[in-house]
């Protein structure tokens, strides 16, 4: 499990969608990954209204690595210590008024699951496999007479 915990949110906003918080190198399945917090992520303008995002990644640090893997990246609401089960997308404005964020502070938690390839221990064509033969009959037979004797 990745963490990262934001002290002094405010003071950061405004900073610039390009720059982020990291939870640091974590090893996990033996692969280097962080999580990155963009206070100012994502800003969709248009006439009527600007919105602002957070926005929050899983980055695989290991260089020429090719890696599958599933993440789930929750808020931690301060109130209860749970993560976050609603929101895929939260603005700032949502963010600010929630549980998520007290005292100026906002907790981040991803767990990471590395997709690894099945591994084949052996593998025998059908065509090579040697199968005895079958004595069906002779078994069938001898139940025959038993159930004749009983």
């Amino acid at each position: 499990m990745l963490e990262v915990n934001i002290h002094g949110y405010s003071l950061h906003k405004g900073m610039g969608h390009d720059k982020f918080f990291s939870s640091g190198a974590v090893s996990v399945s033996g692969h280097n990954w962080e999580i990155r917090f963009y206070p100012d992520g994502y800003s969709v303008d248009d006439e009527a209204t600007i919105q602002r995002y957070i926005s929050v990644y899983l980055v695989l640090l290991s260089k020429g690595a090719q890696v599958r893997a599933s993440c789930d990246i929750s808020l931690i609401d301060h109130n209860t210590g749970k993560p976050s089960t609603t929101a895929m997308f939260m603005d700032c404005d949502e963010l600010e008024a929630s549980a998520y964020l007290l005292e100026d502070s906002l907790t981040i938690q991803c767990s990471v699951i590395v997709i690894n390839d099945p591994v084949v221990l052996r593998y025998e064509s059908l065509s090579d496999m040697q199968v005895p033969p079958s004595d069906l009959p002779k078994q069938l037979g001898r139940l025959l007479v038993k159930r004749v004797l009983v």
